[in-house]
């Protein structure tokens, strides 16, 4: 069993607010204050200490993440990268499209973004949980890129 199965596996036993948590650390890589803020409501009405509640509790659900034993079950084709933020000099408007079948081959001019984008990937593809999701948002410090993908 990988780490994030052990993981999902523990949260679901957990309290609402302790899986909330885990699924926003897992989804986003960190928590914000404004993550703490909802938890800490979340808790101070599960105890009866306010009356109302603002956000409820997201519980874990283990179909929307693909952990190690699943992702044996799936192919992963990347379709393309899009919007880089503060990446060498990538504009945030600039997209790399890759091939759905065959091979994608990427040549250009110098300072056109070519190793910009080998950074992306030499990064990022080892960086992170997949979501099963189509569109996934890689973010560090203040770097960001979405990714487009078909399960």
């Amino acid at each position: 069993m990988s780490i994030l199965s052990e993981i999902l596996e523990w949260a679901k036993q957990q309290d609402d607010w302790k899986q909330d948590a885990v699924r926003r650390i897992i989804e986003n890589g960190n928590y914000t204050s404004e993550d703490v803020k909802e938890l800490t409501d979340i808790i101070l009405f599960k105890y009866g200490y306010v009356e109302e509640l603002k956000v409820p509790a997201k519980l874990i659900d283990k179909s929307k993440f693909i952990t190690v034993e699943e992702s044996k079950k799936h192919k992963v084709i990347l379709k393309k990268i899009t919007a880089p933020k503060n990446v060498n000099a990538l504009s945030v408007d600039a997209e790399l499209k890759f091939a759905i079948n065959g091979l994608t081959i990427i040549y250009g001019e110098n300072g056109v973004g070519k190793s910009g984008y080998t950074r992306i990937l030499k990064k990022c593809c080892k960086c992170f949980s997949i979501l099963a999701h189509t569109i996934l948002v890689y973010s560090l410090n203040s770097i960001s890129i979405y990714f487009v993908i078909y399960l």
